[in-house]
């Protein structure tokens, strides 16, 4: 039987909207760049001149673990819409992060439509992660080459190594899981076993060197000075958030590693390997070549920025080292970060690219994360006063660091306005 509407009545369709409302749009963007670990006030300020752009009205709020925001379209009809996220806290994957900046940028200069916007947002965050054939061994050279770097020798690299493999496989086997939660002290405790067991039956080395080298890839250095940052840019929520988790990382880092070794000091100490040959000059630069390389690996910075990170990485580990017989460390540190800062910004503007692809990886090797596991230790052998000592020091190179990007950002913006 068929049903024939009534005579005047009007027949009603329902038409899909062509695309995503500019809030959808905002509130999509904010999701995809906070879980690639874009840092709450560049957040806020990319999303800001986007919202500007689709005629929005906007108060936003990101913080570590959430995006707050307020979008007015100007429609008195719908009024504000309000909207509250809870995202749990990224890994820094600086390829996608740099391309969902360029698409941020390129809706905030009105070259992109948001329908174009969206589904480019979309396939970004759909593409592979890193290959676990380019995972694990980066995972490996990283902790090799920085238990060079804090002072080891041939043995300390190679156990180093073997703890760093063994978190990039971990980082990759509990992934997406339950016991994501547990990786960092789980980590933490079996770096501990291996570089006890490693220096008491295979090579003779210290255990503390090893587990820092081992660990460099967990050290919550950048997260620190990323927290620095947004407390200097009055981002006090996020900064304080922020800082609290990197200081959780360290005492969960910190507490795995001393109970661990204390189960350890029972072992006999009998290595099959104790006269290893002196590491020579050059090994200095092979580690941090090779550094360099596996931290822009591990963190997906893009293959074309890869010999900027090279270049301009090995430049600022230079100019911290020969500065430092004449500077004190801090002021070092803030030299190298103030020529990360201008060459990086200046390779961002002439190239139309993202400064901090380069960046964040080329400043990790000046970052002080190892510092707070240094006071750790220091303060677990009741030697309180260098325990407190290090950890000022922790807090002075980060400070010092921040204030050198700062005035480079200030002097040289990434970004012709």
């Amino acid at each position: 039987m068929d049903l024939v509407p009534a005579i005047g009545e009007k027949e009603q369709r329902v038409v899909a909207p062509a695309g995503p409302l500019p809030t959808d749009f905002v509130v999509l963007l904010a999701q995809a760049l906070h879980r690639q670990g874009m840092a709450c006030h560049h957040l806020e300020s990319l999303l800001g001149r986007v919202a500007e752009r689709l005629g929005l009205r906007s108060h936003m709020l990101a913080l570590p673990t959430a995006f707050l925001a307020s979008l007015d379209d100007g429609r008195a009809s719908a009024g504000a819409r309000s909207v509250i996220v809870r995202i749990d806290p990224g890994s820094l994957d600086l390829s996608r992060q740099s391309k969902l900046i360029m698409v941020g940028r390129q809706v905030a200069a009105g070259t992109l439509s948001i329908d174009a916007a969206a589904e480019r947002v979309g396939e970004i965050e759909r593409e592979p992660g890193l290959a676990w054939w380019l995972q694990l061994p980066a995972g490996a050279v990283v902790a090799g080459a920085a238990g060079r770097l804090f002072g080891g020798g041939f043995g300390e690299m190679l156990l180093a190594a073997l703890i760093g493999l063994f978190v990039a496989i971990l980082t990759r086997a509990i992934r997406a899981t339950r016991t994501q939660r547990l990786h960092d002290p789980l980590a933490a405790s079996v770096a501990a076993l291996i570089a006890s067991a490693g220096s008491a039956w295979i090579v003779e080395a210290s255990p503390a060197i090893v587990v820092l080298g081992g660990l460099m890839l967990l050290l919550p250095g950048y997260a620190f000075t990323v927290a620095l940052d947004e407390l200097a840019a009055r981002h006090l929520v996020a900064g304080t958030a922020r800082s609290m988790g990197a200081l959780t990382v360290i005492l969960f880092l910190g507490l795995s590693v001393l109970l661990a070794g204390k189960l350890t000091l029972a072992l006999p100490a009998a290595p099959l390997f104790v006269a290893l040959p002196v590491v020579p000059p050059w090994v200095d630069v092979v580690a941090i070549g090779l550094g360099l390389l596996g931290l822009g690996v591990w963190f997906r910075t893009p293959w074309r920025e890869l010999p900027w990170v090279l270049v301009l990485g090995g430049a600022a580990e230079a100019i911290e080292r020969l500065s430092v017989g004449t500077l004190e460390v801090p002021l070092a540190a803030s030299l190298a970060a103030l020529f990360l800062a201008l060459s990086c910004n200046s390779v961002a503007r002439v190239a139309g690219r993202v400064a901090n692809a380069v960046l964040a990886p080329a400043l990790m090797l000046l970052l002080p994360g190892s510092l707070g596991l240094r006071s750790m230790f220091a303060l677990s052998a009741n030697n309180v006063i260098s325990g407190v000592e290090t950890a000022y020091q922790m807090l002075l190179v980060a400070v010092a660091i921040v204030t050198g990007l700062l005035l480079g950002n200030l002097l040289l913006p990434s970004r012709r306005q």
